[in-house]
């Protein structure tokens, strides 16, 4: 029989890990149950109210945030904010190290949420990724929100972004959305 021999201080940091991963797994569990429930109930009353709409934002903004979504520490971010045509283009370029084809091919991030929720900091590992992968600059455009923005808000702001970059010299057939 061989028994391993450990120091009191080794048994204490395996168990404190192993309490740390049964926590973690229940609070999943637990906030996935919470969501679950709160759909079934907004499912019974068929619309959400500004501060349900907020309160799912910042959740969305917390889970693509953590640390294992989070871009490459050597990503590239610049914030822009321009006029063009009247109105404002924002939105952000993201880089990884050795790509800048801004003016060559582009990639035109529109990030997910249904026009409600998300924004280019939520999606910034994904962009990241993007860029690396694609060896292109990616332009995330940050769109405004429903419901404080009626449609056609957010599309015209996403319009407005290509717009933006064609007047900068890219050709359409090297923008990639």
């Amino acid at each position: 029989v061989r028994m391993a021999v450990t120091s009191p201080g080794t048994a204490r940091v395996a168990r404190t890990a192993a309490v740390r991963r049964r926590v973690a797994r229940m609070t999943r569990r637990n906030s996935y149950r919470a969501v679950e429930l709160y759909a079934q109930g907004l499912s019974l009353r068929g619309s959400m109210t500004l501060a349900e709409v907020r309160g799912l934002r910042a959740l969305l903004e917390f889970q693509l945030s953590r640390p294992a979504m989070r871009p490459d520490p050597d990503t590239q971010l610049e914030h822009v904010r321009v006029a063009h045509e009247g109105r404002q283009v924002r939105g952000e370029w993201v880089e990884r190290p050795g790509v800048r084809t801004r003016s060559d091919a582009v990639v035109l991030y529109i990030h997910g949420g249904a026009f409600v929720a998300g924004s280019p900091r939520s999606h910034r590992g994904l962009t990241s990724e993007l860029s690396r992968r694609l060896k292109r600059s990616v332009f995330s455009v940050d769109y405004r929100l429903a419901p404080e923005h009626t449609f056609p808000a957010a599309a015209d702001d996403v319009l407005r972004a290509y717009s933006w970059l064609l007047s900068r010299g890219v050709a359409a057939s090297r923008v990639i959305v």
